[in-house]
Parts: structure tokens; sequence; C-alpha cells
């Protein structure tokens, strides 16, 4: 009895690791928006810059924590790793590249909805990971919560270029899920500072590539934008993937990916709470049923 109550615990643990990154991921959003809101940079100055200040963090805390152990990596381990921040560089990239394709609204639906159906189809495909009907139900629910939160304003007029963001949308989600399945083949062989250390310098010159090659970076940000580009290297980057992949050890690959719907319902909030964006009443619903949804799996199986 006693096992099984462990058990539970540590499941619900995991899944309030996995919750708690994806609220802060929430805040990306609104605090780039602030960046922009008062400087003239560009989308992908800000993903290096992040990525960049995230890094030398992660060495200087893993080292502090692992000492010698830091860099003593297994070579199959090194590769996952080195995968898992190519990957994570792609879907940030992807990204960026669908917002002038298609607005905002249609590329975060499609990426962020595009992430737990790709782990469970990898799951499935690969073997690793059972797909009971509570998980299909949940995926169904988050998924239709998270398109009721998002939202496209009925009679909106679609993009022109519409097709080729949704494929770079589809890029994004993929992309980024590759790198939940990565994580999760490594959550508990090796330490979340490890797998993040490796994986965001990697996408640091993964991104640092891609804008030598875009014509580089707009540095013209004042202070405060700096402290904002910080804040995100620090904060839901550093920390809040050390958090995720920490609860990845005890949380199925499918089940992380449903979870981390919450980012753009925080995100929603986090708009209507600074920057007086409308939360519709079908964003409410949207909102309950996601919530709903993410609960379901809180009951371990």
């Amino acid at each position: 009895m006693q096992s099984t109550l462990s058990s539970r615990d540590t499941y619900t643990r995991g899944i309030g690791l996995v919750a708690l990154a994806g609220t802060i991921w929430g805040t990306i959003g609104p605090a780039t928006q602030l960046i922009f809101s008062i400087s003239a940079t560009t989308p992908l100055t800000v993903s290096f810059f992040r990525v960049l200040f995230a890094a030398p963090l992660l060495v200087l805390v893993c080292y502090y924590f692992m000492g010698a152990r830091t860099f003593r990596i297994q070579r199959r381990d090194l590769g996952i790793m080195l995968l898992i921040g190519a990957t994570t560089a792609i879907s940030q990239v992807s990204y960026l590249v669908a917002i002038p394709l298609a607005g905002v609204t249609i590329p975060t639906l499609v990426g962020v909805c595009t992430v737990p159906l790709s782990t469970a189809i990898f799951s499935v495909l690969l073997r690793l990971e059972p797909f009971s009907r509570r998980v299909m139900l949940a995926l169904v629910g988050a998924i239709i919560g998270t398109a009721l939160v998002v939202g496209i304003q009925p009679g909106a007029e679609l993009p022109r270029d519409l097709v080729s963001g949704v494929f770079f949308s589809l890029v994004s989600g993929v992309s980024h899920a590759v790198s939940i399945m990565g994580g999760r083949a490594l959550a508990r062989r090796a330490h979340p500072l490890q797998i993040n250390m490796v994986s965001f310098s990697t996408s640091a010159l993964f991104l640092f590539g891609v804008a030598l090659l875009g014509g580089g970076f707009q540095m013209d940000i004042p202070v405060v934008g700096w402290l904002f580009i910080l804040y995100l290297g620090a904060v839901p980057t550093a920390l809040a993937y050390g958090l995720f992949v920490a609860g990845m050890k005890t949380t199925p690959a499918t089940i992380a990916g449903i979870i981390t719907l919450l980012e753009p319902l925080a995100a929603a909030i986090l708009a209507w709470i600074f920057f007086g964006e409308r939360l519709t009443a079908l964003g409410i619903v949207g909102a309950a049923l996601l919530l709903a949804s993410i609960y379901i799996l809180t009951r371990p199986e």
C-alpha cells in the first residue's frame, strides 16, 4: 500500500513539474511582445540571445551541483542531446518563419496542437508507451480547449500565405515533439541540467548559423529590453526546461505533450491582465476544458 502511494506521489510530482514548466513558458509571448514594443529588433535576435544567455548559466549551475561529473556524458546520450538542441532551434525558427506568413493565431494553434499529437503518434509507432482511452480523451479535450483559448475570430480574413504558414507551423510542432521524445529517453539516465546545457549550447550555435545566412542580428535594443531577454534565458529557458526534463522522469511523453498546452492558456491570461486583450466566453470554456483534460491525466492508471 505504501509503495502504491509513493508511486502515485512520484507520478503526481512529475505532472506538477511539467505543468509548472508549461505555465512558465506562457510568459514567453508577453515578454517578447514587451521587447518588440520598445525596440525594432527581430524574433531571431531575441531567440538567439535567449538561448545564448541560458547556455552558460546552465553550465555554471550544472558544475555547481555536479562538479567534474558535468562533462561525463556517454556518447549515445550526447548524440540525443545534440538532436534535442537542433530540433529545439528548428522549432523556434520555423515558428518565427510562420508568423509573417500566417499571422500569430494560426501558427500558435497549429504549432502547439501538433506537439501532443506528434508525441502520441511517435509513441505508438515506436511502441514506447501505451495509448489508453483515458489519454485519448484527454488529448481530444485538450486540443479542443486550446483551439477555443487561442481562437480564430469568426469572419477573420485568412492570410494569403496560409499554406506555407501552416507548413512551417507543423514543422515547428513536430520538431518540438521530437525534442520531447529525446528528453524522455534521457530523463532517467542523465541529469536535467546536463541535457539542457548541451541542448541549448547546440541551439545557440544553430541559431547563430541561421542568423549569418539571414543577415545577422538587430542589436538596437534598450537596457530594459535586454533585461527581458535575460529573463527569457534564465526563467522560461534554463529553469522551465530543467523542470520539464525533471518531470519527464515519471511522465510519459504523450501526457507531457498534452500538459504543455498550458502554455497558450497562461499566455492568454497574461495578455488579458497586462495588455487588455479580450478573453472571450468561448476562451473561458476552452480554458475549463483544457484544465479538466489535464486533471484527468493527474490520476495514474
